[in-house]
């Protein structure tokens, strides 16, 4: 919960949050592998959906001086979804970033673009709004065709009106090819490089945040606990240090009250016991005395001798 409390630091570096949504089997875990950079992420090809739950990571571009944080969501399009789902969805979402989401990232194949898609997309706006399309960014999975060669792209009637939509919502396209693979079967990654760059500068480029209105709500929420912790800290903190002090000034009283009631019951013996005082200093006259007599009885020996 401390996250809301860290834009004072001024030397940390921006926090550009990535939500990745896509169909199983068409590789958004596996585009959140490239983008933290390791196998953070559990892939698979398989028509059933390997991402059980929500996953995040985070990593630090140095070179952009940027930490992106990618959460990989649930496969929110494999089941019979409610709408009461899709909102106890967003409220974890919006747990995990409650300062809203800088880009959505829908994955879908770079084949040929079939009616399933067209589907997927639907079912993207309906859960999350319209206002998505102005954080998303679109990734062409698996594809050999630049950004540039899709958007000139006119050949297929629901790709144009897509694309004329995207303009107008102002989505973004990039492109991954199909990951070469080398000696031992597998993929080469170091060879998507420039791909994955381009990614992370078309995420930084997104200026338009995705913070619906359960956003609005869970972080007002997050930020009331975090002040009321806080609050509690402190409270704690000074009924602490104000007990310590009590303390000390109850021992203080108490070595005083002490010293008050000896020096009290010293007096009192004095005022009430005069005869007292009298034999003490007569017995203690007569010590004295004698111990006078005793040294001069030895020096005068000491003469004698002499």
């Amino acid at each position: 919960q401390f996250f809301l409390s860290t834009s004072h630091m001024s030397d940390a570096p921006p926090v550009k949050t990535v939500l990745l949504l896509g169909e199983t089997g068409e590789g958004k875990s596996f585009i959140g592998n490239l983008l933290v950079g390791s196998e953070v992420f559990q892939t698979s090809d398989r028509s059933s959906s390997v991402t059980a739950q929500c996953s995040i990571a985070s990593v630090l571009d140095p070179e952009l001086h940027v930490r992106f944080q990618v959460i990989d969501a649930i496969g929110l399009f494999d089941t019979n979804r409610t709408q009461q789902d899709v909102h106890q969805i967003l409220s974890e979402f919006a747990k995990l970033a409650p300062n809203g989401i800088d880009a959505l990232l829908v994955v879908i194949p770079g084949g040929r673009f079939k009616s399933s898609i067209v589907k997927t997309l639907g079912a993207i706006e309906i859960f999350f709004g319209e206002q998505v399309w102005a954080s998303s960014i679109v990734i062409f999975n698996k594809t050999r065709r630049a950004p540039a060669e899709i958007w000139a792209d006119r050949t297929v009637p629901a790709l144009v009106q897509t694309l004329e939509k995207w303009h107008q919502r102002g989505v973004s396209i990039c492109t991954m090819p199909i990951a070469p693979e080398d000696d031992d079967g597998n993929r080469d990654v170091g060879r998507l490089a420039g791909d994955v760059r381009a990614l992370k500068q078309a995420i930084v480029q997104r200026t338009v945040v995705y913070a619906p209105a359960i956003f609005r709500q869970v972080r007002a929420e997050l930020e009331t606990t975090t002040q009321q912790t806080m609050s509690s800290l402190k409270t704690d903190a000074w009924a602490g240090r104000m007990a310590e002090h009590n303390q000390m000034l109850l021992d203080g009283r108490c070595r005083l009250g002490v010293l008050v009631l000896g020096l009290a019951l010293s007096l009192l013996l004095w005022l009430q016991l005069p005869l007292q005082r009298a034999q003490c200093a007569a017995t203690f006259h007569e010590i004295l005395t004698d111990i006078g007599l005793a040294l001069l009885v030895q020096c005068l020996r000491g003469q004698l001798r002499r």
